[in-house]
This record gives structure tokens, C-alpha cells and sequence, in this order.
């Protein structure tokens, strides 16, 4: 049996994995979901919109289905962070080789996730 880290984000992420997950059952195939946290909510509680338990998540499991993320110009995320994860610079960036709404995400093989300091990288 295969695991999947089901990750439905924000934005119509969740609708689009709803849906996603409705036809994986209805195919009876042999997949066991684990649900975890991205995305802009865990932006604005962390700081960080790819937790350490989501990446410990995917570590663990087969695959990713993941729904959407959503983002933002870098003023307008950092005025939504707490105060004291304002200003620090860091700008995620993804190791994933492809991902679309709703479709299943693979990282790239040896890759860790990279943080820049660019201020012109969105969060």
C-alpha cells in the first residue's frame, strides 16, 4: 500500500482535494492518506508556510497531493505575521519539481528546501 501526504492548503485547495479524494476512494486503490498543514495560514501562525512536521510528513509517505497555496506580495505577508517573525528575511522556495492544484507533488530527488533572502522572492 502506498501513502499519500494529503495536503489541501488554502485558497480552493481544499474544495480541489475534496473532490480529489472523492474519486481516489471511489477507485478503491490501494492508498493509505496522511493530512498535514501548508500554506498561507501556517505563514502567518509560524512564518513559515511549510512547517517542520509537513516536511517530517513527507519524509514519510510515497507522495503528495497538494491543493493550492496561496500567496502574497511581501508587504502585505509580512503585515500579517506576528511581530516577532516580521523582518526575518526568510523567503521560501520550493524543492518540488512540479505541482499543480489538485495534483499529486514529487520532490526533487536530493533536494532539501532552500530559504533566500531576496526581497523580491514572495513568501
Amino acid at each position: 500500500m502506498k501513502s499519500v501526504a494529503v495536503l489541501p492548503g488554502d485558497g480552493i485547495g481544499p474544495e480541489v482535494v475534496s473532490a480529489a479524494l472523492d474519486t481516489l476512494e471511489a477507485l478503491k486503490l490501494p492508498l493509505s492518506f496522511r493530512f498535514g498543514e501548508i500554506g498561507w495560514e501556517c505563514w502567518r501562525q509560524e512564518g513559515d508556510p511549510v512547517p517542520e512536521r509537513t516536511w517530517k510528513l513527507l519524509e514519510e509517505t510515497d507522495t503528495c497531493l497538494l491543493g493550492a497555496v496561496t500567496s502574497k506580495p511581501l508587504r502585505e505577508a509580512e503585515a500579517e505575521l506576528p511581530e516577532a517573525l516580521r523582518g526575518t528575511g526568510r523567503r521560501f522556495v520550493s524543492p518540488w519539481s512540479s505541482c499543480g492544484s489538485g495534483s499529486a507533488c514529487t520532490p526533487i530527488s536530493g533536494r532539501s528546501p532552500t530559504w533566500s533572502t531576496d526581497a523580491s522572492t514572495s513568501p
